[in-house]
């Protein structure tokens, strides 16, 4: 993506948008409506060996994942975009909040500081859809935290 040309676009934000709030609320329905039926991902975190995922089935596995959170808290920041027609690219930033609580009322916070790399394409029904999603988790942090969840 060129940066010199990038620049904000509500309509591609809203995606990462729902997107957040889809897995905050573990609303499958909500996350699939961001890709395309055949949209792939891919994961890199360091330490990790690379995910891939395709296709809306395996798409909604990313909620099961989080499940094993109480809670989870995605807090988007800068975004840019590059449009060239009915095809698009992006990068979103992210501070994702996982929290885990014990019955002492204390918790865990694994923060991910994430960068979305991502391809949209406008589908047939004339709306953008992510094709494609990179997320890069650059850095993960643990944090003791109180809370009741």
């Amino acid at each position: 993506m060129d940066l010199q040309s990038a620049a904000p676009d509500l309509e591609l934000e809203t995606l990462s948008r729902r997107y957040a709030a889809a897995i905050d609320h573990r609303d499958i329905a909500g996350l699939l409506s961001v890709f395309a039926a055949d949209a792939t991902m891919r994961v890199e975190q360091p330490g990790h060996k690379v995910g891939h995922l395709s296709g809306h089935r395996e798409l909604e596995h990313i909620i099961k994942v989080v499940n094993r959170f109480s809670r989870t808290a995605h807090v988007l920041g800068q975004s840019l975009f590059q449009v060239d027609g009915d095809r698009a690219e992006g990068e979103v930033y992210c501070t994702a909040h996982h929290f885990s609580s014990s019955a002492s009322g204390s918790g865990h916070d694994l923060v991910m500081h994430i960068r979305y790399i991502d391809r949209y394409a406008i589908g047939q029904d004339l709306s953008w859809r992510i094709v494609h999603r990179s997320v890069l988790v650059d850095a993960t942090e643990e944090r003791r935290v109180q809370g009741d969840w």
